[in-house]
């Protein structure tokens, strides 16, 4: 049985370019650690490779990333944890596979790892653990910010549809006096509907005021949601240690994005460029992961841990350009090479 769940990933697996460390000599492996390493060269027959990650005080390796040719991501990391009484406890984290438990012993780097002192057990759980390739990080990445991007690209949409809402509760609300002020005010009314005259109003009454600046925001944002009319969400991302562009789109009733990888951001269409040019001038940053957002789009922080891209747009394209786009995207979807 393959382990294909991607659910813990994040930048800690990406592959970077390592600093060669300073130690006397070359690095050692213990007989067990380098019988793992063995066992799952044999078993992927030889299509796998080992970066050192950590060296102890003595020249043993003790922690290795794994990684298969043509992904940018260690497929996990091995750790040699302990020898005790000739007793090898290795550690196997990968963002597949996470475990429900704190791993006392050996701290947060091996929280959630699978934890094992037998060398066959260690060759199987890494062999069955499924590489990511860029076709399954493309579908990771567009997914993962789908939802937030249909409620950035509604939230005009929201925030006219709550004005109503928000004037109710200004004026039944009892946060200065606004509920006497409205119960005041309907006593004039009724009163002078009783004997048919108009009432005249008392200008300092709360109510008015709000009514007032009810009346200019709902009109304000009125005209907004229609000056941007019906939009669609199309993804742009470059991934790491890569030149291409994808260009994708998350249908959200199906859940099944869909890209087409293009040579560089001159490739993609002038409206989508124009579009990632106005976040980066217009955007601002969210106070909770400062990731850039404005009315046309948003993009996400390339220092976040979490982020699966390198450049990462969602841009709210007019429904008539983004129908070309769409038929464009779901009709000529590539898949980059494995």
């Amino acid at each position: 049985m393959r382990i294909h769940n991607p659910a813990r990933l994040n930048a800690d697996y990406l592959i970077k370019e390592i600093e060669p460390q300073v130690h006397l000599g070359e690095p050692i492996y213990s007989t067990d650690f380098e019988a793992v390493l063995t066992g799952i060269k044999k078993r992927l027959k030889r299509r796998v490779s080992f970066d050192i990650l950590k060296i102890n005080n003595q020249n043993y390796v003790t922690k290795v990333g794994v990684r298969v040719p043509n992904s940018n991501y260690y497929t996990c990391m091995i750790g040699e944890l302990e020898v005790n009484r000739d007793i090898t406890t290795f550690g196997i984290k990968t963002f597949r596979l996470h475990k429900e438990r704190y791993n006392y012993n050996w701290g947060n780097e091996w929280a959630g790892a699978s934890i094992t002192t037998k060398i066959p057990r260690a060759v199987s759980i890494v062999s069955r653990i499924e590489t990511l390739y860029d076709h399954e990080l493309i579908k990771l990445a567009v997914a993962d910010v789908a939802n937030d991007a249909q409620i950035e690209m509604h939230r005009p949409k929201a925030k006219y549809d709550a004005v109503d809402k928000q004037f109710q509760d200004r004026v039944t609300g009892f946060r200065d006096g606004a509920a006497k002020a409205t119960v005041q005010l309907l006593k004039e009314l009724i009163e002078a509907s009783k004997v048919g005259r108009l009432v005249n109003l008392d200008p300092n009454n709360s109510v008015l005021k709000q009514y007032e600046e009810y009346c200019n925001e709902r009109e304000t944002l009125g005209e907004t949601v229609e000056h941007l009319g019906e939009r669609v969400a199309i993804q742009v991302l470059k991934l790491f240690n890569r030149d291409e562009i994808n260009m994708a789109y998350y249908p959200m009733d199906t859940g099944n994005s869909r890209y087409i990888c293009l040579p560089s951001i001159s490739h993609l269409p002038e409206t989508i460029q124009t579009l990632m040019h106005t976040v980066n001038i217009m955007g601002e940053h969210d106070e909770w992961n400062d990731n850039k957002k404005c009315s046309v789009g948003m993009s996400q922080n390339p220092k976040s841990t979490k982020i699966l891209a390198e450049e990462h747009y969602v841009l709210f394209v007019p429904k008539d350009e983004a129908d070309d786009l769409v038929a464009r995207i779901t009709g000529e979807t590539t898949h980059v090479p494995e």
